[in-house]
């Protein structure tokens, strides 16, 4: 081989390993581009919905698509890379300010926008209904909820206020949950959007009153009738 061809050889392995160095820091440098905030400074708020049953290249998609990441591609395979598969569907409050990483942390953890309306199903015991008001009212715990609901100095103050539809009678001994039955089944919308446990669930009673008012005489008949039976 001359000295001329093996210089040649040299120079074309230096310039591939020279296109494959920068090809490679290239290739770096872009992934963490898209990794990084779409908008660092901006302070819009956007809620996506991720569904239930979305993989991680949908979730990658619908965040790209809601312009809140650069790449649902380079979303998905980081996600994959860095093993946190256990992304939660629901619709979650994001920016375009969050980067990969804040975004990952926030749909790891599930929390969620609340509900803009709580939607009470008849028949909830009193347990499922504390849930609804929690998952509608983050800042509330479950706890705290059932413990209004059975409080008697709370539950005196709704007889005073409401009493035709409740009487002293729920405060009886052999009672364990004064307000079960009470609560009525419907759809909410408060206006406080800090509104507390004793006002959303007074928000239940005043429904329960309101939707028996139609009935009263008719209940009150019916005692009557039963009284005079006796």
């Amino acid at each position: 081989m001359s000295k001329s061809k093996g210089k040649k050889i040299t120079l074309i392995i230096s310039i591939i390993i020279l296109v494959l160095i920068i090809a490679t820091f290239s290739g770096y440098f872009y992934v963490q581009s898209q990794l990084e905030s779409k908008d660092a400074g901006s302070k819009k708020e956007i809620i996506v919905e991720i569904p239930s049953g979305s993989n991680v290249k949908d979730i990658g998609t619908i965040l790209e698509d809601a312009n809140v990441i650069n790449s649902g591609r380079v979303f998905s395979y980081y996600v994959k890379y860095t093993n946190e598969n256990n992304l939660k569907a629901g619709k979650y409050q994001l920016s375009p300010s969050m980067d990969t990483d804040d975004i990952v942390k926030v749909l790891k953890n599930g929390k969620t926008v609340a509900p803009e309306k709580l939607i009470i199903p008849e028949g909830y015991s009193l347990d499922q209904i504390a849930d609804r008001i929690v998952n509608y009212q983050p800042n509330l715990k479950k706890a705290d909820v059932l413990k209004v609901m059975d409080d008697p100095t709370f539950v005196k103050k709704m007889i005073q206020k409401y009493p035709d539809t409740l009487t002293n009678v729920v405060l009886g001994k052999d009672i364990k949950h004064p307000l079960e039955g009470y609560l009525y089944p419907a759809t909410y919308t408060l206006k406080d959007s800090n509104a507390t446990a004793e006002a959303i669930v007074e928000e239940m009673i005043k429904a329960t009153d309101m939707n028996l008012a139609p009935y009263r005489d008719e209940l009150a008949k019916k005692e009557k009738k039963q009284f005079m039976s006796f």
